[in-house]
């Protein structure tokens, strides 16, 4: 099972732009529009018929647009159009309706990219939610055929400890605000209870070689308080922790990578192309460079459906795309770098950095099972621990307990 099934490749800046190009941009030049598309009025079709502005053809199309037709003066030399069908103030609504429709086509493409972001990030959680759940269930099924006089005790405490790991997956532990309420230190104490609460069960029931009557709440607390003095299960605890914690975390940084990336997209619509740019030369040319690509062959009377010519298109967006896409380039491609090398991290089953979620969760079940088996393998010694330290302290606690009495009762 590959953790991430698909490449993740998300486009560069001008990559991303280049869609919107192709999009504004695909239908062939039209003789009509090349036409008229500057300082005429009227235009001429091939076979030199005159074609004259009729702003009552063209009124049903600004009716859909809510806006209301209202004509130039005869003197309209001072429009951008130049066209009889527009005044001064309806090119001002034009304009602005030519930097919505460019607006909604820019956050269209956006959110395509942003949807695949957060997709990737689910994808990718829930397959690893899915291995920890396997794993799960294996270590379950292990207790219950290798241990199972431990399997009734042992149950709470292995479900804990996978959905903390579960948890840390989550998406309330990979926010976009970098909060994380689980940390790594977390879970470390997590593991470390894990296998300090297990001891003193394991110790009873399967490794202490004498019937043990005075097995009481109190011993089992020096078990569990000693057992980084003992270490029953050697090195395994910690090297099991450090294993799963490192894979695990990266992740989750992966996944909070993704998120955050769908949330720089979001405010990058709003930042980049503002609702005012009256303070931006090189903004206001491009929406007057649309209101002419788009709206003006309208204002000129001409009904029919005309595209502008692929090469003015082109040359249209690509001037309104320069200073965003010079803004947002490094910084996105700083991103995607950085993520391209954390999935490469996360998704290699070979990394010397042994990162990879799935190598971790897979040898979890083993990892736990063979603590418990590290210590039945050492009873003997084991026990020669327990009777130096726990008995020592649980006598020591028993003889001050009877000396306070004592003091009392002379």
């Amino acid at each position: 099972m590959k953790i991430i099934a698909r490449a993740v490749a998300f486009p560069a800046p001008s990559t991303l732009f280049a869609w919107v190009l192709l999009v504004w941009c695909h239908c062939a030049c039209s003789v009509v529009h090349a036409k008229s598309l500057h300082h005429l009025k009227t235009s001429t079709v091939d076979n030199g018929t005159e074609i004259v502005a009729n702003c009552d053809l063209i009124r049903p199309f600004f009716d859909t647009k809510n806006i209301t037709l209202v004509p130039a003066a005869e003197d309209f030399s001072n429009t951008t159009c130049y066209g009889k069908c527009c005044s001064k103030e309806m090119e001002e609504r034009l304009k602005r309706q030519a930097r919505l429709d460019f607006h909604n086509l820019i956050h269209h493409h956006s959110r395509s990219l942003q949807g695949l972001l957060v997709t990737t990030a689910d994808a990718l959680r829930d397959t690893v939610i899915v291995l920890l759940r396997k794993s799960e269930n294996q270590t379950l099924s292990t207790f219950n055929k290798v241990y199972s006089s431990l399997t009734m005790v042992s149950r709470p405490l292995i479900l804990s400890l996978y959905q903390t790991l579960v948890d840390y997956v989550s998406p309330s532990n990979t926010p976009d605000d970098l909060q994380q309420p689980l940390t790594r230190e977390t879970l470390q104490e997590h593991f470390r209870d894990f296998f300090k609460s297990l001891f003193p069960i394991a110790y009873r029931i399967i490794l202490s070689q004498q019937d043990r009557q005075d097995f009481t709440k109190a011993f089992k607390t020096c078990l569990y308080n000693t057992m980084d003095d003992i270490q029953p299960f050697g090195d395994l605890p910690q090297d099991t922790y450090k294993k799963i914690s490192k894979s695990l975390e990266a992740t989750r940084v992966l996944m909070q990578a993704l998120s955050l990336g769908k949330t720089f997209l979001d405010k990058t619509d709003s930042v980049l192309f503002p609702a005012d740019s009256s303070n931006n030369p090189q903004q206001e040319a491009c929406y007057n460079a649309l209101l002419r690509m788009t709206y003006c062959p309208k204002c000129k009377g001409i009904g029919k459906d005309v595209r502008s010519c692929n090469g003015f298109c082109m040359n249209v967006i690509r001037g309104c795309l320069t200073q965003p896409a010079y803004e947002l380039d490094l910084a996105w491609s700083g991103y995607v770098e950085t993520v391209g090398r954390l999935v490469a991290v996360v998704d290699n089953d070979n990394n010397p950095l042994e990162l990879n979620i799935k190598n971790a969760v897979r040898d979890l079940d083993t990892r736990i099972s063979g603590a418990i088996m590290y210590a039945m393998e050492r009873g003997p010694s084991l026990e020669e621990k327990v009777s130096a330290r726990v008995f020592r302290i649980h006598i020591q606690q028993a003889s001050s307990i009877r000396s306070a009495v004592g003091v009392w009762e002379f």
